[in-house]
């Protein structure tokens, strides 16, 4: 990811520093949070379309998350289970009360925007973290 200088107004960091503080996130989390929403409302088509059953919804942290449709269970959470905690497909299905299919392209997924998912999972440590 590259820097970007951004001046804010002293009372809208200030404002922005509250807000995101309450959300527990840096005011650069909240920032490129805020960005990616309007980006979202402007652009209807955020979702993937090669991936119709993985949609993005906005998780806790405030942070827009690809998650399977219809069960707010995100990709990262999947993509753990397969890589740290060695689950195979099948387990993972079962565990999480999946089909298949819906692993498969989870995965799938996870292979094709590995960056984004890798940040994800980084960017929930840090909170979990700091939250702890």
């Amino acid at each position: 990811m590259s820097a970007y200088s951004l001046n804010l107004p002293s009372q809208l960091r200030e404002a922005a520093t509250k807000v995101a503080s309450q959300q527990g996130l840096s005011l650069e989390q909240f920032i490129i949070s805020a960005i990616s929403d309007k980006l979202a409302a402007e652009d209807k088509s955020f979702n993937k379309p090669n991936f119709p059953e993985i949609i993005y919804i906005r998780g806790t942290s405030g942070i827009l998350t690809p998650v399977l449709k219809g069960t707010r269970i995100r990709i990262q959470t999947l993509v753990i289970a397969k890589n740290r905690w060695n689950l195979s497909e099948e387990q993972i299905a079962y565990e999480y009360d999946l089909s298949l299919e819906q692993v498969r392209q989870a995965l799938l997924f996870y292979s094709e925007f590995r960056e984004e998912i890798e940040e994800a999972i980084a960017t929930a440590q840090t909170i979990e973290r700091t939250n702890v």
